[in-house]
């Protein structure tokens, strides 16, 4: 993340215990947007997203985009679930190609929201802190 704010992961392989992404700290003038692409998601363990401890600056980027790939009819893969700890970032959960479901998400964002784009379906989602801006889908819905 030195050079780029825009990770693409090819896959998070099934043998991670429990996947993890923690995105560093910056000082306001590197703090630009963050990315992040998934190719494929084999892991069956919910994904975690969060702060990192490390870092220069005293937060991570304000804006955050997650996207993933939808999951093919008769694949090996599972829709993925995250669990998002940004507690000063907006996060937007998007879609590789325009569509895709997360399996559940559960959310500590910032007060000005969680954005759910449209093709993105949610089948369970937690809001621990912030607020939700817009739900395209979603199956279960609980404020925690």
């Amino acid at each position: 993340m030195k050079n780029s704010n825009a990770i693409v992961i090819a896959d998070v392989p099934d043998s991670e215990n429990s996947p993890e992404i923690a995105l560093p700290k910056k000082s306001n003038s590197e703090n630009e947007a963050v990315s992040i692409s998934f190719d494929k998601i084999s892991a069956s363990n919910e994904i975690a997203i969060k702060e990192s401890s490390e870092g220069e600056g005293s937060s991570v980027a304000k804006t955050v985009r997650v996207a993933i790939p939808a999951v093919e009819a008769g694949s090996v893969s599972s829709e993925p679930s995250f669990k998002i700890e940004l507690p000063a970032s907006t996060v937007t959960l998007d879609a590789v190609d325009g569509k895709a479901t997360y399996a559940k998400v559960t959310a500590k964002t910032a007060d000005h929201t969680l954005i759910i784009k449209e093709g993105v379906t949610v089948k369970e989602l937690v809001i621990a802190g912030g607020n939700v801006e817009y739900i395209w889908y979603s199956e279960k819905y609980i404020i925690g």
